[in-house]
Protein backbone atom coordinates (compact mmCIF):
# COMPACT_ATOMS: atom_id res chain seq x y z
CA UNK A 1 0.00 0.00 0.00
CA UNK A 2 1.43 3.28 -0.75
CA UNK A 3 1.52 6.03 1.87
CA UNK A 4 -0.97 8.51 0.30
CA UNK A 5 -3.51 5.33 0.19
CA UNK A 6 -2.51 4.99 3.85
CA UNK A 7 -3.60 8.49 4.20
CA UNK A 8 -6.39 8.35 2.84
CA UNK A 9 -7.28 5.57 4.81
CA UNK A 10 -6.32 7.21 8.16
CA UNK A 11 -8.72 9.91 6.81
CA UNK A 12 -11.39 7.33 6.13
CA UNK A 13 -11.10 5.82 9.61
CA UNK A 14 -11.76 9.13 11.20
CA UNK A 15 -15.07 9.72 9.17
CA UNK A 16 -16.24 6.49 10.48
CA UNK A 17 -15.67 7.82 13.65
CA UNK A 18 -17.64 11.06 13.43
CA UNK A 19 -20.63 9.48 12.15
CA UNK A 20 -20.70 6.33 15.06
CA UNK A 21 -20.23 9.95 17.38
CA UNK A 22 -22.51 11.95 15.74
CA UNK A 23 -24.40 13.53 18.87
CA UNK A 24 -21.64 12.66 21.00
CA UNK A 25 -19.53 15.93 22.34
CA UNK A 26 -16.66 16.13 22.45
CA UNK A 27 -15.61 13.43 20.90
CA UNK A 28 -17.29 14.44 17.41
CA UNK A 29 -15.31 17.20 17.68
CA UNK A 30 -12.29 15.51 18.63
CA UNK A 31 -12.38 13.17 15.47
CA UNK A 32 -12.81 16.23 13.31
CA UNK A 33 -9.99 17.83 13.93
CA UNK A 34 -7.95 14.15 13.69
CA UNK A 35 -10.13 14.27 9.86
CA UNK A 36 -9.54 17.88 8.63
CA UNK A 37 -5.63 17.37 9.84
CA UNK A 38 -5.19 13.91 8.10
CA UNK A 39 -7.48 14.77 5.01
CA UNK A 40 -5.72 17.77 3.89
CA UNK A 41 -2.57 15.90 4.05
CA UNK A 42 -3.02 13.42 1.68
CA UNK A 43 -1.88 16.09 -1.15
CA UNK A 44 1.15 16.66 0.42
CA UNK A 45 1.80 12.93 1.20
CA UNK A 46 1.12 12.00 -2.47
CA UNK A 47 3.33 14.72 -3.64
CA UNK A 48 6.47 13.58 -1.44
CA UNK A 49 5.80 10.13 -2.63
CA UNK A 50 5.32 10.96 -6.23
CA UNK A 51 7.36 13.37 -7.00
CA UNK A 52 10.33 11.96 -8.35
CA UNK A 53 8.19 9.81 -10.98
CA UNK A 54 8.05 10.45 -14.27
CA UNK A 55 5.54 12.32 -15.63
CA UNK A 56 3.68 12.69 -12.15
CA UNK A 57 4.10 16.03 -11.63
CA UNK A 58 2.47 17.29 -14.94
CA UNK A 59 0.01 14.96 -14.47
CA UNK A 60 -0.92 16.00 -10.91
CA UNK A 61 -0.61 20.22 -12.22
CA UNK A 62 -3.44 19.51 -14.27
CA UNK A 63 -5.56 18.36 -12.34
CA UNK A 64 -8.81 20.53 -11.69
CA UNK A 65 -10.31 20.22 -7.99
CA UNK A 66 -14.13 19.50 -8.50
CA UNK A 67 -14.87 22.22 -5.92
CA UNK A 68 -12.38 25.20 -5.26
CA UNK A 69 -14.73 26.25 -2.03
CA UNK A 70 -14.76 23.01 -0.49
CA UNK A 71 -11.11 22.96 -0.71
CA UNK A 72 -10.50 26.90 0.55
CA UNK A 73 -12.82 26.34 3.23
CA UNK A 74 -11.62 22.81 4.73
CA UNK A 75 -8.01 24.85 4.61
CA UNK A 76 -9.11 27.37 6.71
CA UNK A 77 -10.61 24.88 9.01
CA UNK A 78 -7.01 22.97 9.13
CA UNK A 79 -5.45 26.38 10.03
CA UNK A 80 -7.66 27.11 12.75
CA UNK A 81 -7.47 23.71 13.83
CA UNK A 82 -3.36 23.58 14.23
CA UNK A 83 -2.97 27.57 14.67
CA UNK A 84 -5.52 29.21 16.34
CA UNK A 85 -7.78 27.31 18.00
CA UNK A 86 -10.08 24.04 18.56
CA UNK A 87 -12.69 22.98 16.58
CA UNK A 88 -16.68 23.60 18.11
CA UNK A 89 -19.38 22.61 16.38
CA UNK A 90 -22.72 24.03 16.44
CA UNK A 91 -26.11 22.64 15.76
CA UNK A 92 -28.89 24.05 13.53
CA UNK A 93 -32.42 22.98 13.58
CA UNK A 94 -34.35 23.61 10.30
CA UNK A 95 -37.98 24.58 11.05
CA UNK A 96 -40.57 24.39 8.42
CA UNK A 97 -43.81 26.75 9.37
CA UNK A 98 -46.87 27.01 6.98
CA UNK A 99 -46.65 30.45 5.44
CA UNK A 100 -50.71 31.01 6.61
CA UNK A 101 -49.40 31.04 9.94
CA UNK A 102 -47.45 33.92 9.84
CA UNK A 103 -48.99 36.85 10.55
CA UNK A 104 -47.62 40.30 8.88
CA UNK A 105 -46.78 41.87 12.71
CA UNK A 106 -44.99 38.25 12.91
CA UNK A 107 -43.02 39.43 9.38
CA UNK A 108 -42.67 43.03 10.83
CA UNK A 109 -40.99 41.64 13.44
CA UNK A 110 -38.37 39.62 11.69
CA UNK A 111 -37.60 42.06 9.87
CA UNK A 112 -36.49 44.14 12.00
CA UNK A 113 -34.60 41.54 13.86
CA UNK A 114 -32.50 40.45 10.59
CA UNK A 115 -29.30 38.76 11.17
CA UNK A 116 -28.87 39.61 14.87
CA UNK A 117 -28.42 36.86 17.48
CA UNK A 118 -31.04 36.43 19.70
CA UNK A 119 -32.55 34.19 22.77
CA UNK A 120 -35.09 31.19 22.06
CA UNK A 121 -36.95 28.74 23.61
CA UNK A 122 -38.50 25.29 22.04
CA UNK A 123 -41.14 23.45 24.17
CA UNK A 124 -43.96 21.54 22.46
CA UNK A 125 -47.42 23.17 21.17
CA UNK A 126 -50.18 21.84 22.77
CA UNK A 127 -52.50 24.61 22.13
CA UNK A 128 -55.08 24.55 18.80
CA UNK A 129 -54.55 28.10 18.19
CA UNK A 130 -50.67 27.60 15.70
CA UNK A 131 -50.99 31.46 13.93
CA UNK A 132 -48.02 33.48 15.41
CA UNK A 133 -47.96 36.35 17.45
CA UNK A 134 -46.15 39.32 18.83
CA UNK A 135 -45.77 39.97 22.69
CA UNK A 136 -43.80 41.73 25.51
CA UNK A 137 -41.83 38.24 25.06
CA UNK A 138 -40.80 38.62 21.77
CA UNK A 139 -42.66 36.35 18.78
CA UNK A 140 -43.51 32.82 18.72
CA UNK A 141 -44.03 30.84 15.99
CA UNK A 142 -45.57 26.87 15.65
CA UNK A 143 -44.00 24.52 13.27
CA UNK A 144 -42.07 21.17 12.57
CA UNK A 145 -38.80 20.56 12.64
CA UNK A 146 -37.68 19.13 9.69
CA UNK A 147 -33.76 18.25 10.30
CA UNK A 148 -31.32 19.19 13.16
CA UNK A 149 -27.85 18.77 12.04
CA UNK A 150 -24.29 19.86 12.87
CA UNK A 151 -22.76 22.88 11.43
CA UNK A 152 -19.11 24.69 11.41
CA UNK A 153 -18.98 28.42 11.01
CA UNK A 154 -17.55 27.58 7.41
CA UNK A 155 -20.11 26.03 6.34
CA UNK A 156 -23.20 27.11 8.29
CA UNK A 157 -25.97 25.77 5.96
CA UNK A 158 -24.49 22.35 5.46
CA UNK A 159 -24.00 19.66 7.97
CA UNK A 160 -20.28 19.41 8.55
CA UNK A 161 -20.42 15.69 8.03
CA UNK A 162 -21.99 15.68 4.60
CA UNK A 163 -19.00 18.28 3.90
CA UNK A 164 -16.55 15.88 4.73
CA UNK A 165 -18.25 13.00 3.22
CA UNK A 166 -17.86 15.39 -0.16
CA UNK A 167 -14.30 15.91 0.33
CA UNK A 168 -12.93 12.44 0.88
CA UNK A 169 -14.89 11.42 -2.59
CA UNK A 170 -12.82 14.38 -4.09
CA UNK A 171 -9.58 12.84 -2.82
CA UNK A 172 -10.47 9.19 -3.33
CA UNK A 173 -11.01 9.96 -7.06
CA UNK A 174 -7.84 11.59 -7.42
CA UNK A 175 -5.58 8.93 -5.46
CA UNK A 176 -7.29 6.38 -7.06
CA UNK A 177 -6.34 8.05 -10.29
CA UNK A 178 -2.71 8.58 -9.39
CA UNK A 179 -2.00 5.24 -7.99
CA UNK A 180 -4.00 3.68 -11.46
CA UNK A 181 -1.63 5.71 -13.74
CA UNK A 182 1.13 5.77 -11.45
CA UNK A 183 1.56 3.50 -8.12
CA UNK A 184 3.72 0.71 -10.30
CA UNK A 185 6.32 3.38 -11.22
CA UNK A 186 7.35 3.71 -7.31
CA UNK A 187 10.51 2.15 -6.20
CA UNK A 188 9.81 -0.81 -3.32
CA UNK A 189 10.08 0.79 -0.55
CA UNK A 190 10.48 -1.05 3.35
CA UNK A 191 8.06 -1.11 5.77
CA UNK A 192 9.42 -2.12 9.17
CA UNK A 193 7.44 -5.00 11.07
CA UNK A 194 8.15 -6.50 14.36
CA UNK A 195 11.19 -7.21 15.59
CA UNK A 196 12.89 -8.72 18.13
CA UNK A 197 15.60 -7.70 21.15
CA UNK A 198 17.20 -10.09 23.12
CA UNK A 199 17.06 -8.98 27.04
CA UNK A 200 20.59 -10.08 27.06
CA UNK A 201 22.72 -8.70 24.66
CA UNK A 202 25.99 -10.24 25.64
CA UNK A 203 23.89 -13.42 24.77
CA UNK A 204 26.20 -15.02 22.32
CA UNK A 205 29.65 -13.39 23.18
Amino acid sequence: MTDTMNKLKESKFFLNKMNKYYEVDPDFNFYLSAFISAARSVTWIMKSEFIHVEGWENWFNKQEPGDKELLRKTNDIRIQTIKKSSLHTGRRAVLDIPKERITEEAKKYMRNIDKQKVKFTIRVNEGIDKTSRVDENGVTFTGEFTDIFRKIDEFPDEDILGVCQRYIDELEKLVLECEKFFADKLEEKYVEGSSIKFADTDLFE
